[in-house]
């Protein structure tokens, strides 16, 4: 029961009296019945103010720690949602919560007006999902069973005046928050690969973006737009799932594969 409690519901870890020891742990649990809008919560982020955010595959959610707020899509409100399937959620260094979504909606939100802007994507790409080798699209199929090839994998900021966006299989795209436009990245050979992770990382250069990819290898990028993404010299077919810097080492990253970390 408690594994089908975390999958389908948000569970907040407390540690009592301040001692994270095994015993002391206990779990409080925010479901449907609390006001969350649906059970499959897909991302979590906190925004400067304190709140949490909950994407589910039926809106967003917004906890104060109390109350729950929901936010849908509704095409006769201006400034709502985008996508009621949320896929991503990161708040960058102002405190800005993006948003992405199932079908490649990109959004932030405005905390004075309570709405959304979204800012759209150009998605020149093919999909190359469906080229994939049997056994790497069963796989797949398995980490991602609703995926589609628009979906935002992810979100993270350049380190200076950006955003960077990465779709599962449409592209890479970066965002000015001073124009709110995006432009895309292109890889060699303009076939986007399989992107599900993304991190910033001071090596080689600072502020340089790190790309795990299914089946493609490791990238990465500079905040140079002029320069195209480059294959780390490792096993190009290698199926990267997860990436985490070195919280003691802003040079050092850990990876984590479908093989082992």
């Amino acid at each position: 029961m408690l594994f089908k409690k975390i999958t389908m519901a948000v569970l907040i870890l407390k540690f009592l009296n301040g001692t994270p020891l095994l015993a002391d742990v206990s779990f409080d649990c925010i479901a449907v019945d609390e006001g969350l809008s649906q059970s499959s919560v897909s991302a979590i982020a906190q925004d400067s103010v304190g709140f949490m955010w909950f994407g589910t595959r039926d809106g967003l959610n917004r906890y104060d720690g109390n109350r729950i707020n929901v936010y849908r899509q509704n095409d006769e409100q201006s400034g709502s949602l985008a996508d009621n399937w949320i896929t991503s959620l990161f708040t960058d260094d102002t405190g800005t919560l993006w948003i992405g979504g199932l079908s490649g909606a990109v959004m932030h939100f405005e905390v004075a007006a309570d709405s959304f802007c979204v800012h759209p994507l150009p998605l020149p790409f093919q999909s190359e999902v469906m080229a994939l080798p049997n056994e790497r699209m069963l796989s797949l199929q398995v980490l991602f069973p609703y995926f589609h090839e628009k979906s935002v994998a992810a979100i993270t900021g350049d380190g200076a005046d950006g955003i960077w966006v990465a779709t599962l299989s449409s592209g890479l795209f970066h965002i000015s928050k001073k124009t709110g436009l995006a432009k895309v990245i292109p890889f060699p050979g303009n076939q986007p690969p399989i992107i599900l992770r993304m991190v910033m990382l001071d090596y080689p250069l600072p502020n340089t973006l790190w790309i795990a990819t299914y089946g493609s290898g490791l990238w990465h990028m500079n905040l140079d737009l002029a320069s195209p993404p480059r294959q780390h010299p490792v096993e190009p077919n290698t199926e990267f799932l997860s990436l985490l810097p070195d919280d003691t080492d802003s040079t050092a990253l850990w990876a984590g594969t479908s093989t082992g970390a």
